[in-house]
């Protein structure tokens, strides 16, 4: 759910700062981001199973390690900013992708696979629903920050747009290409170094162009700065 995971990461704050969205949406997919670190380094290396297919996460993905994860999501906030709000804004956008995960994505476990498995598993039994949720889910979170945004009076600028076309309609229509792979793993192989490094690189590039594309001046708050100007 990875256009899901973003879009949560936009309702904090009205307009926040580049620094915050950075923040934000990096809470927002730092399980990911730390298993494909964690997967680079050698220290969590991933066992894919077909049939059903699953990957082993035990460090990042599974319940009760997830929940140290929280943790350092709230103190890396408090560190940043120097408060805690953000930090507890992070430690809840972290808990949001726990929770997406299970709706939509391979199962998980309690603490490793001898436990017991969670959630609904619909990357490898319906794909295609899996991917629909997704979008549906984003769409309506990405509904409710447009919403917002008209009610306050912001108008987005055509770069704002372009980005979030980009990043989630984008996003979703190559997930819907993608599908049928999601549940075509190897039985018992090990994800390749090389593609965890690729993917971080990816999710990177994807919250730098975020980061900057919702950062930009809305367009009336643009107009009426000028206008308090000239008065």
């Amino acid at each position: 759910m990875i256009a899901g995971h973003y879009a949560t990461a936009l309702l904090p704050e009205r307009t926040p700062s580049a620094a915050q969205l950075a923040f934000f949406l990096t809470a927002s997919q730092l399980p990911d981001l730390a298993w494909f670190g964690l997967t680079f380094l050698g220290l969590e290396p991933v066992h894919t199973h077909a049939g059903p297919a699953h990957l082993e996460l035990i460090v990042t993905h599974d319940l009760l390690p997830t929940l140290p994860w929280l943790v350092v999501a709230a103190l890396a906030g408090r560190a940043v900013f120097g408060e805690w709000r953000p930090g507890w804004i992070a430690a809840a956008l972290v808990a949001a992708h726990a929770a997406a995960d299970l709706l939509s994505g391979y199962p998980h476990f309690v603490a490793g696979p001898d436990t017991q498995p969670l959630g609904l598993g619909l990357y490898y039994s319906a794909p295609y629903v899996a991917v629909a949720l997704e979008a549906v889910f984003a769409a309506v979170v990405l509904g409710w920050v447009v919403n917002r945004e008209r009610q306050s009076g912001l108008v987005r600028s055509g770069t704002t747009w372009a980005g979030r076309a980009l990043i989630f309609g984008f996003g979703i229509a190559t997930s819907f290409a993608t599908a049928p792979s999601l549940g075509d793993l190897p039985p018992n192989g090990t994800l390749p170094v090389s593609m965890a490094a690729g993917l971080l690189m990816l999710y990177s590039a994807q919250i730098a162009v975020l980061t900057w594309t919702e950062s930009r001046p809305a367009v009336e708050a643009q107009v009426t700065g000028t206008a308090a100007g000239v008065r």
